[in-house]
């Protein structure tokens, strides 16, 4: 299974982000242009500065272990401007699975096997 760390950020763009209750989606696009859909779960913030479109250069993912505030570890992922070099959009979940989709698939929409498995 993909991992953040896996991913090449780099000179890609967020194309779509979708929300739902405790999930996020986004639809990143890679330098190779190749599309991949990035399912954040758990999520407890999100925080996005008009990061769709915006050209990419890293992501930062800081994992925070059981703590004061939450009894499961939680990760912190930061994605950054290749233009400003700033934060453009930070997630807070507890789980992120990515998956590769093709053209056709879009515009993504949250899929229902997804909407179901809220509960990580």
């Amino acid at each position: 299974m993909l991992t953040l760390d896996d991913l090449v950020i780099a000179d890609g763009q967020v194309v779509e982000i979708q929300s739902i209750a405790t999930a996020v989606c986004v639809h990143f696009v890679d330098w190779q242009e190749e599309h991949w859909s990035l399912e954040f779960k758990g999520v407890m913030a999100l925080k996005s500065l008009g990061v769709e479109g915006e050209d990419l250069d890293r992501i930062q993912i800081n994992i925070e272990p059981e703590s004061k505030e939450f009894n499961f570890p939680v990760s912190f992922s930061s994605f950054f401007s290749a233009w400003t070099g700033e934060r453009v959009m930070q997630i807070v979940a507890n789980a992120c699975e990515i998956r590769r989709i093709e053209r056709c698939d879009l515009p993504i929409y949250l899929p229902h096997s997804f909407i179901q498995n809220l509960s990580v």
